[in-house]
């Protein structure tokens, strides 16, 4: 019996980088067409008084792309690079600007960076003045370092105004440890499929699973972050 082998393709290296280029063309292509998408979104948003930054609907998006990646794939880059097209949807949309509390330095502010984009404009401040922006509605959006002193200034803000509350925990791609930041604000929560509510239990913040909206002493609800396995 003759057997046969299969050898790969010698493609040469010039051949190779003009398939490249080809898959460049169709991911400009695509950014395109998702650009005039949102664009009709906009509209639609601007029409119906829909707010901008959905949170719910991101996670949502995110594990989806995670769960159906090949594995080989980095789920780093791909939070990457849909962070910037969520930024960058957002600000077409409506300039959004979030006010980072200093209590954790700059890691926090690189990985609020990382869960916003770079289109959103980060202002960097004291726990206490981050508090007052919200408050005052000069700004809709904080985030706050998970440490006694961000907790206690969560916990203050919220009390001062029940519209306040608790809509992420940062980073959502996680390495399965305890949440660095929370991210609070002025948002309606919306489910995304896998929840976690959050409560106060004296001056701790807990946790109960799912989407509830009438747990004693509720803070808010946030999507489940993605824990990073591969």
């Amino acid at each position: 019996m003759h057997q046969h082998h299969h050898q790969k393709p010698n493609y040469s290296l010039e051949t190779l980088r003009i398939a490249i280029d080809t898959q460049d063309e169709a991911i400009l292509a695509a950014l395109t067409s998702r650009q005039r998408l949102v664009d009709r979104i906009r509209t639609a948003k601007a029409a119906e008084g829909h707010l901008v930054y959905r949170p719910g609907r991101e996670a949502k998006i995110l594990r989806r792309l995670f769960a159906e990646a090949d594995p080989s794939l980095d789920r780093n880059l791909i939070n990457q690079m849909w962070r910037e097209i969520f930024s960058s949807a957002i600000m077409l949309q409506e300039p959004l600007t979030v006010a980072v509390g200093t209590g954790s330095g700059f890691f926090l502010r690189e990985a609020a960076r990382r869960d916003f984009g770079h289109a959103v404009t980060l202002e960097t401040v004291s726990l206490d003045e981050a508090v007052e922006k919200l408050l005052s509605n000069e700004l809709h959006i904080i985030v706050l370092p998970n440490t006694p002193e961000g907790v206690a200034c969560v916990l203050r803000a919220i009390a001062a105004d029940d519209s306040i509350h608790i809509m992420g925990l940062m980073p959502f791609l996680s390495d399965g440890g305890e949440a660095r930041a929370y991210t609070i604000g002025r948002v309606c929560p919306e489910e995304s499929g896998d929840d976690i509510t959050l409560y106060r239990d004296g001056d701790e913040i807990k946790m109960k699973d799912g989407f509830h909206l009438d747990v004693p002493g509720w803070l808010g609800v946030v999507p489940r972050p993605w824990v990073n396995r591969v």
